[in-house]
This record gives structure tokens, sequence and C-alpha cells, in this order.
């Protein structure tokens, strides 16, 4: 994970002294197969990440949404979003957050078997075979995915929250 970029903007937000700040990072390792009538038509895998990062000046409220990791592009963007929220705080109204308490939590659901340890030939051989049990319909789009997110939340008032959730989907259209 790019825990460490979450935990720079947390730090930066407590040095820029806000009222209140918020970092959530989301990483998300998705794989795809689609076949449509029997024949292979998209395969994707990928990873993908992003910052979320929420603050509040003087009952006002600022947001940044960053997926280049990089300290000085998080500084940078960042001090816009805290200039802008500075500037526009004449027209804002008061934005408040009610009092939660602050927990850290570590989470992560297992998987029996993982994923990742499931090859391509598998995961196409299930919707072929899938498919063979409905060749009567005129039109069959078979598709298999699954994602492994994890996140990352940490506050200025102490929040960590840490999650692991694996979800597998399977979709069909049948005409």
């Amino acid at each position: 994970m790019y825990k460490e970029y979450a935990d720079f903007a947390l730090d930066f937000l407590k040095k820029s002294k806000v009222d209140y700040g918020e970092v959530r990072l989301e990483e998300h390792e998705p794989t795809g197969f689609v076949l449509k009538n029997g024949i292979p038509e998209l395969s994707g895998f990928n990873n993908s990440a992003g910052l979320g990062i929420r603050f509040l000046i003087k009952n006002s409220l600022g947001f940044v949404s960053i997926n280049n990791f990089d300290n000085k592009n998080i500084k940078d963007n960042i001090n816009i979003a805290i200039k802008n929220v500075k500037r526009g705080r004449k027209l804002s109204e008061n934005v408040g957050l009610s009092e939660e308490k602050v927990f850290k939590r570590n989470y992560k659901v297992p998987q029996k078997i993982k994923f990742k340890d499931v090859d391509a030939n598998k995961q196409l051989k299930l919707l072929y075979e899938t498919d063979s049990n409905i060749k009567n319909a005129i039109g069959r789009y078979l598709s298999l995915s699954s994602d492994v997110a994890k996140k990352y939340f940490v506050t200025t008032e102490g929040a960590k929250i840490v999650s692991e959730i694996p979800r597998a989907s399977f979709l069909y259209m049948i005409t």
C-alpha cells in the first residue's frame, strides 16, 4: 500500500493547522474476463490507487483527490485546496461534523482461495463450462471478475482504520 503517502498527507494537514483532517487511501486490484456467445471478448488486470483528503478550516470544508503519489504533488495540492477554502469561506455555509469516538481497527476478510492463485485458464474454463450449459440461448454474455480493495483511513484526531476486502462477481445476460 501507499500508506507512507497517506501519513505524509495527514502530517502536512496537521502542520497546516486545519481544524480537522482525514485521509482515505484506497487501492484496488481488479481482474476480469468476458465471454460473449462462447468467445472471449475481453480480459483485464489492473492496479489502481488514490487518496481522498478532506479537511475543515473555520467551518469550511475542503477536499483533494490525488492519484499521483509524490510528496511534492500532495503538498502542492493540499496547499491549493487550503487557499481555495480560505478564499471561499465568505461564501460558504458553516459546515460541522458530529463528534464521534476515535477508533483504531485493522480487519481483513480472509480468502479461502486467493484470487491471485487462480490462474486465467481456470477462470476462463469456468466461463466456458457455464456457457456450454446454456448454448440454446441466442445471446450469451458472461462476465467473471474479482477485486481486492485495500483501504487505509487516518484522521487528525487519531483514528486509524485499515481494511482488506476481497470481492468476486459473476454477471450474465441471456437472450
